[in-house]
């Protein structure tokens, strides 16, 4: 991958502040930089309103912490509705982000130096022990089966009245907000952070995005990081519910950047490579 460093260097319109810490940190290795983002999302808490009247259980609060969230599922779960739903449940399209739940209870999934995996540490036992349990032992969240009767993901479930609440992407929220594109759900609906740890002293989300980076054997390097440019910092001003496609902004990318084969005039194959970068928590 090309060190987009002295490009970003001499960029005027690039500045590491308008970007979140983390999104550009997970694209650096040995203290460059790789990639440039393309989007950024952290976990929050959707509730449904009209559920915790019905139920009478007061509203998420920013003080509230996984005991908190779990005392709240089970008493919002009946045979209605389930009280919780993680992005996005056991069997569904996406999987459950249990890197918020690892750093929660104090554990990783890579140790410090990056040369070993820690998932099989007592903390991260726990960790996948608490989000098992809550399908498995108190029944708060639904199996696999129900997700799939009922939309595949748990946003499905959410705008459909069957989940109280979702541990999910901030970038869901155009999905429930006509403003944005969305359609409406048929109840009063709130976001809120999402739970502190079990120390009650510190709340962690996964910092999810997506980035696109220049191959470095381009001889298209400036036209290369040109196209990158653009794909977060102009777009990711826009509020339009239709984001472009990851897969068609590298397909162009490649087309663009990479030199035609001889034999048949295509864009050649570049080698693959492999790096480990140890992403850090988002913290509030």
């Amino acid at each position: 991958m090309l060190d987009l460093d002295p490009y970003v260097a001499k960029d005027p319109a690039f500045h590491r502040k308008d970007y979140v810490p983390q999104a550009l940190q997970g694209l650096t290795y040995h203290g460059h930089l790789y990639g440039l983002p393309r989007g950024f999302s952290a976990t929050v808490l959707y509730y449904n309103k009209d559920i915790f009247d019905q139920m009478h259980v007061a509203y998420p609060s920013a003080n509230w912490t996984l005991h908190d969230l779990l005392a709240a599922a089970r008493r919002l779960t009946t045979k209605d509705h389930w009280g919780l739903m993680l992005h996005d449940g056991p069997g569904a399209n996406d999987k459950p982000n249990f890197f918020d739940f690892l750093w929660s209870f104090g554990a990783d999934y890579i140790n410090s130096a990056g040369t070993a995996c820690t998932l099989t540490s007592p903390a991260a036992r726990r960790a996948f022990q608490w989000v098992v349990d809550l399908t498995y032992r108190y029944h708060v969240q639904p199996v696999a089966a129900d997700i799939t009767a009922n939309g595949g993901w748990s946003g499905a479930l959410f705008t459909k009245g069957k989940v109280a609440m979702v541990l999910g992407a901030q970038r869901w929220f155009y999905l429930y907000a006509p403003l944005l594109g969305g359609s409406a759900p048929a109840f009063r609906w709130g976001v809120q952070l999402p739970p502190l740890a079990l120390d009650g002293k510190r709340r962690y989300a996964y910092p999810g995005y997506a980035g696109i980076g220049v191959w470095s054997g381009t001889p298209q390097r400036d036209l290369g990081y040109q196209i990158a440019r653009p794909s977060h910092r102009d777009r990711g001003r826009s509020l339009s519910p239709r984001p472009v496609s990851t897969c068609r902004l590298t397909r162009l990318f490649c087309i663009l950047t990479r030199p035609l084969s001889r034999r048949t005039g295509r864009p050649t194959r570049s080698p693959s490579r492999r790096s480990r970068t140890r992403v850090s928590p988002t913290t509030w």
